[in-house]
């Protein structure tokens, strides 16, 4: 039944630039690794002084 309807689809052809969009996604991704890193270095260092104050 199915295959006795006319078929109603069409296509288009775009051609879009997104060269800006995607270094703009990039830099975003490098602030954000760069940001979890520091908040990694962040926690180590929260660590270590704990350490250090249960030693005194």
């Amino acid at each position: 039944m199915a295959e006795m309807r006319e078929s109603n689809t069409k296509s288009i052809k775009l051609d879009i630039d997104c060269s800006e969009a995607l270094k703009g996604l990039k830099a975003i991704q490098r602030e954000a690794r760069k940001a979890t890193t520091s908040l990694k270095e962040l926690v180590e260092q929260q660590k270590e002084q704990i350490v250090v104050d249960e030693e005194c």
